[in-house]
């Protein structure tokens, strides 16, 4: 439904994340963390602003789940 960039920290993440670096793991579970926590800080808004779009969505507004997609130069499909 969005996007969003992220800072340079983000860049330094996916960058590790994408070369299978010593810490992916870890990059990897912070880039979730940072997703999780943007979302959640304005998850009502968010919410609001699908049901808008897609009010067939409304009854279920309570049961919604999320999910991104990671988008780095260089990074496969598959990861």
């Amino acid at each position: 439904c969005g996007s969003f960039k992220g800072d340079e920290k983000s860049a330094a993440l996916a960058s590790n994340y994408r070369d299978n670096g010593l810490l992916a793991g870890i990059s990897k579970n912070q880039l979730d963390s940072g997703v999780s926590g943007s979302l959640y800080r304005d998850k009502d808004q968010l919410v609001e602003s699908i049901v808008r779009g897609y009010p067939q969505l409304r009854k279920s507004r309570d049961s919604l789940e999320f999910g991104y997609k990671l988008a780095y130069e260089g990074l496969s499909e598959e990861l």
